[in-house]
């Protein structure tokens, strides 16, 4: 099914709104098991498949666009959660949940190589 990564974000963020800070949202690839990516609070999980510091990887891929971020964790080869906003005191105000679905689509289609169109994508709320 092809997500929308606006919708998606919205829908993390009603249930943020309700304090419901535990609720995760999971794009998996029906057909792939290494591609997915989780959404749950002020984090998104992913697949890491590198070897060097994501620090290092991820700045030329430019994944965040204008959110702030900075990795939480990370294991070379497995996974990486990146905690994301607020902005940095000082900076020009960001529309979050506009910035977070730009970055989702670009896991998507550039980090995960699969187009957001793509009928493959499953989400699961939990």
């Amino acid at each position: 099914m092809a997500v929308h990564p606006r919708g998606i974000v919205d829908r993390l963020f009603e249930q943020l709104e309700a304090e419901y800070f535990d609720f995760t949202v999971t794009v998996s690839d029906r057909e792939d098991d290494e591609r997915w990516v989780q959404l749950r609070g002020n984090a998104i999980n992913l697949p890491y498949p590198h070897q060097d510091a994501p620090e290092r990887v991820l700045p030329p891929l430019d994944l965040f666009g204008e959110l702030s971020w900075s990795v939480a964790d990370w294991e070379a080869g497995r996974y990486l959660t990146v905690d994301w906003g607020p902005a940095d005191a000082g900076a020009e105000p960001v529309d979050e949940r506009g910035a977070l679905a730009e970055v989702l689509g670009r896991v998507l289609d550039s980090y995960l190589g699969l187009p957001a169109d793509s009928d493959r994508w499953v989400v699961a709320e939990q």
